[in-house]
């Protein structure tokens, strides 16, 4: 059975909208709770494509009591369950904090190639030095040398920084040939959600600044002594030195 948890999350509610609704569940076999799943309902503004678009949303697999495949497939087998019975048209499921496979054998599921990349600070600076390249320390003692400054920021004042250095990215990454480039990679985020993270202090602003002008902003989630990086928008002169 899928009953819904009355837990909550702070991330989620960050995406509540009237037609994007948090939905918490709970997979439970034999009376005891094998796995959690959090997500968003999306409801059509117009009921007339209910039928059709209604679905549910999720930014990870469903995380598990036991870390075997065959507890997530279970859970992936109860949630096509509960969403039929439940009338959505579809399940969408992204994985990019997920640390393990989402089993799709014997269910509806296609997958998508995604990468991400982990960059592990806990060393102490004379070791992180030892691992980046002496072209990339070049980078950053010219950066320094310019005038360049570093700066850490929870303000919602820089978010206007941070979408207008997102559109120059943008601008930059087309002339360059990527195609359908899009910043907002996440689904469902926008500038009110950027907003609704930096007020519930999960969010953290990182910035460079030369001359009084921002010219690089980056945008992570920062909880528990972790970083997971979001955003990143750059004008010319942060781009050609590599800031």
């Amino acid at each position: 059975s899928t009953s819904r948890s009355p837990t909550r999350s702070v991330w989620l509610e960050c995406f509540r909208t009237k037609n994007h609704l948090p939905i918490y569940l709970e997979f439970i076999s034999g009376e005891k709770t094998i796995g959690l799943e959090a997500g968003l309902r999306i409801e059509p503004s117009n009921v007339l494509f209910k039928r059709l678009f209604r679905f549910l949303f999720f930014f990870s697999g469903p995380a598990t009591v036991d870390a075997d495949k065959d507890s997530r497939q279970k859970c992936l087998s109860q949630l096509i369950r509960y969403a039929k019975k439940e009338d959505y048209a579809y399940i969408k499921m992204q994985s990019w904090d997920y640390p393990y496979e989402i089993c799709n054998e014997g269910l509806p599921f296609q997958s998508l190639i995604r990468k991400e990349y982990i960059v592990d600070i806990r060393p102490d600076l004379a070791e992180l030095k030892n691992r980046i390249s002496k072209r990339k320390w070049r980078y950053i003692k010219a950066a320094e040398k310019k005038g360049m400054t570093f700066h850490e920021s929870s303000s919602p004042e820089i978010l206007g920084d941070l979408l207008s250095l997102l559109e120059e990215t943008k601008t930059l990454r087309l002339s360059k040939q990527y195609e359908d480039y899009h910043y907002f990679y996440i689904s469902y985020f926008t500038k009110e959600t950027l907003y609704e993270l930096l007020k519930s202090k999960m969010a953290r602003i990182f910035y460079v600044k030369k001359d009084h002008h921002i010219i690089c902003v980056y945008f992570a989630i920062a909880h528990n002594n972790r970083a997971y990086g979001l955003f990143i928008g750059t004008n010319h002169e942060a781009y050609d030195n590599q800031v």
